[in-house]
């Protein structure tokens, strides 16, 4: 199935939504990422489906900070964007995106071993900024 097929198999509500959560204004997908946090769980993983799909064919795109939010906000999409995200070979992780990983929870091992691999990479630029998303979220006290 493409993922065009796959979107519009998504019932009106949920298209809705993962064109918002997609959004480049952050107000905009924030609202999103709160809505779909209060959908049922069967609903908001059928979105979180077309939303890692999308992320998986292009990396640098406003899916990579939407899943982010979204597992920052709904603990049980943690493990599908964590393995989506280490499906993605780390030179085509957006670099400036990748401090946003800091929005997950720290005590996960698939978050443990996905910012390893992201900071043990030879991806330009992306270790620094892994290390100081690390440091930062020490610093808040944030788990």
């Amino acid at each position: 199935m493409t993922l065009g097929v796959a979107v519009t198999r998504l019932p009106p509500l949920l298209q809705e939504l993962l064109t918002k959560v997609q959004s480049e204004v952050a107000e905009v997908r924030r609202g999103a990422c709160g809505e779909i946090a209060t959908l049922r769980a069967a609903d908001r993983l059928q979105l979180l489906e077309a939303l890692v799909e999308m992320l998986a064919r292009r990396a640098d795109s406003p899916a990579f900070v939407a899943a982010l939010e979204l597992a920052e906000r709904a603990p049980d999409t943690v493990q599908p964007v964590c393995e989506a995200l280490m499906r993605i070979p780390p030179a085509a992780i957006p670099v400036r995106h990748a401090g946003n990983a800091a929005r997950l929870p720290a005590d996960n091992p698939l978050v443990a071993a996905l910012l390893d691999r992201w900071e043990n990479s030879t991806a330009p630029g992306l270790a620094p900024i892994v290390r100081q998303a690390r440091e930062m979220r020490q610093l808040s006290g944030r788990r």
